[in-house]
């Protein structure tokens, strides 16, 4: 409902950034499989994308979509075996393009972390 009340206010060459944060990783990629919203990025930010879900007849949506997943190295809910675990539900997805982005902190938004993310990939 924000994106449809706020899209008609953008300029046309404005790029959307759907943003997703821990469990609302999840959601923010099942909305994305219902909806199928324009937008040119999608973030994952220590979080991971539903394992349940079939991406493969969806491939051709995401082909021009970038795709960015952020995980701490200190972050508690990201283990070496969840690490793992989530490039392998990556894999099996099919969405080749996903960009593994580690950074220094924990189970945060690290402002530092999305700020240099935001200046070398959406304003380069």
């Amino acid at each position: 409902q924000l994106k449809a009340q706020y899209l008609d206010q953008l300029p046309e060459n404005c790029e959307i950034i759907l943003f997703g944060f821990s469990q609302g990783c999840a959601t923010i990629m099942r909305w994305v499989l219902q909806r199928f919203p324009n937008c040119k990025h999608l973030v994952f930010w220590a979080g991971m994308i539903p394992e349940d879900l079939n991406y493969k007849p969806h491939l051709p949506y995401f082909e021009d979509k970038a795709i960015h997943f952020f995980h701490g190295d200190q972050d508690p809910l990201i283990t070496p075996d969840r690490l793992q675990f989530i490039r392998k539900v990556i894999r099996e997805t099919g969405l080749n393009q996903v960009q593994e982005i580690p950074f220094a902190g924990k189970h945060t938004v690290v402002r530092s972390a999305l700020k240099d993310w935001f200046d070398r990939t959406v304003r380069a």
